[in-house]
C-alpha cells in the first residue's frame, strides 16, 4: 500500500511531465526598454525556432513599463502570463520572484530563462541546486559570465529579423 507522501511524489512527477516554463525578459531580449509589437513578434518567432516549445508549456513575460505591458498584450505573446513591475529592474525582479518562489522544480521538467542579465545568476543557480534543469536563452553579446556558469545549458539566440539586432 502506498503512503500519501509517495502518492504526492508520483503526482508531482506526473504534473511535471514534459512541460517547460519559458521566462522571458522581453526588454533584455530586445536590448531596449522601448518595446514595440512588431519587434516582440519577430524576436518571439526567432525564439520559437531555436527553443523547443510544447503545446502545454507556460510562457511568462516580465515588463517594467506600462507601454511594454500594452505592447506585449497586443503581440503574439498575448496568451502568456504577464508580469508588470514598474522600476529600472522591474521585469527582472518580477521574473526572479517566479524563479525563487514558485517551486518550478516540482512543476516543470525544464526551465528556460530568456535573458542574459547577470542578476538572474543567483536565482538560476539556486533553482538548479533544487533539482531543476535550467537553460538560459540569450543573445551572445548580452550574456553575463555569471549567468552562463549558473545554467545547465545555453542557447544563443540568433535574431534574424533585419533591424532588430542592432540596439
Amino acid at each position: 500500500m502506498k503512503t500519501s507522501t509517495h502518492n504526492f511524489v508520483e503526482g508531482n512527477t506526473m504534473l511535471r511531465g514534459n512541460r517547460s516554463i519559458h521566462l522571458l525578459d522581453i526588454e533584455n531580449m530586445l536590448s531596449t526598454g522601448e518595446i514595440e509589437v512588431r519587434a516582440i513578434n519577430a524576436v518571439f518567432a526567432d525564439y520559437k525556432e531555436q527553443v523547443p516549445m510544447g503545446k502545454d508549456d507556460l510562457v511568462v513575460v516580465g515588463v517594467s513599463s506600462a507601454e511594454g505591458l500594452l505592447a506585449v498584450g497586443m503581440s503574439d505573446l498575448r496568451n502568456a502570463r504577464l508580469l508588470y513591475r514598474p522600476s529600472k529592474d522591474g521585469a527582472d525582479l518580477a521574473l526572479q520572484g517566479v524563479l525563487d518562489g514558485e517551486q518550478l522544480e516540482a512543476r516543470f521538467a525544464l526551465v528556460h530563462v530568456a535573458s542574459g542579465d547577470g542578476g538572474f545568476s543567483r536565482s538560476v543557480a539556486a533553482l538548479a541546486g533544487r533539482g531543476a534543469r535550467v537553460t538560459v536563452v540569450s543573445r551572445t553579446e548580452s550574456l553575463s559570465k555569471r549567468l552562463r556558469l549558473a545554467a545547465h545549458q545555453i542557447i544563443e539566440l540568433r535574431i534574424k529579423t533585419i533591424g532588430l539586432d542592432a540596439a
